[in-house]
């Protein structure tokens, strides 16, 4: 999908500039308002790129999904729930894997509540964690599932017992551990949160909440600090629509010419 950001003064204005240069197959994917005038963003079904692209590529990969454990981790207020609904549903729905859902996340209010509801609404068996001994009673009934997705608390740093799991499951062979990072927070947070997270054999990289930012192309910084691969991009709270793959959103940007 080739997306492309409008600036005009009025909707009537956008529909003439957006069928003048994507033609009349376009869609409106988002509009919003800002200074007086209008943000529009269009798209293609098709890739049409029409720029040189002036910036360093960052690691793109789509080698995803091949492990049985998938461990999501990352720090507080990054959309880790809504995420790992979000590549449940890509497991389930679009890949037709037999899944699960476990979390380690019962140290907040509505830890689990919030991401069994979701299990609950998708069909898909859903674990709770909260030490060790679970871990090994479940073990004969994960044995019956392609792939166990576990969820963790963002305060991790503060649970030494729930660190050391984690740091367990990350570490066996059949593992693909995913960060999440919000694009929203400053790249010294960004930086910190790599730092620590980086003992747990990260796989690969999924970026949230590129809907919050008010210039999107200020993504761009982020992916290109990153020296780990980045797989999706999530772009609002939809379930299961608000996810797109990494290099389909490359082409979301307009990259002016140096």
């Amino acid at each position: 999908m080739y997306m492309k950001k409008f600036i005009v003064k009025s909707i009537q204005e956008g529909w003439e500039k957006i069928y003048s240069e994507l033609g009349e197959n376009a869609i409106i994917i988002e509009t919003k308002e800002k200074d007086g005038k209008l943000q529009i963003i269009a798209a293609l079904p098709e890739k049409k790129p029409t720029y040189q692209q002036k910036f360093d590529n960052p690691r793109i990969t789509d080698d995803v999904f091949k492990r049985r454990y998938i461990p999501i981790i990352g720090g507080i207020a990054t959309g880790k729930t809504t995420t790992i609904a979000k590549v449940a549903s890509i497991l389930k729905f679009s890949l037709n894997r037999n899944i699960a859902i476990a979390s380690f996340d019962y140290y907040k209010i509505g830890g689990f509540d919030n991401l069994k509801k979701f299990a609950e609404i998708m069909q898909i068996p859903f674990y709770p964690i909260k030490n060790e001994k679970d871990i090994i009673a479940y073990r004969e009934s994960f044995e019956n599932y392609e792939h166990i997705i576990f969820d963790s608390p963002g305060n991790l740093p503060k649970l030494p017992e729930t660190e050391k799991l984690l740091k367990f499951i990350t570490k066996a062979e059949n593992t693909e551990t995913i960060l999440i990072l919000s694009l929203d927070k400053k790249e010294s947070i960004i930086k910190r949160e790599l730092s620590y997270f980086s003992k747990f054999n990260i796989s690969h990289v999924i970026l949230t909440k590129l809907d919050e930012l008010e210039d999107k192309s200020q993504a761009m910084s982020i992916f290109n600090m990153l020296d780990i691969p980045v797989s999706y991009v999530c772009n609002g709270l939809d379930v299961p629509g608000d996810i797109l793959k990494a290099d389909e959103v490359f082409n979301a940007f307009e990259v002016k010419a140096l």
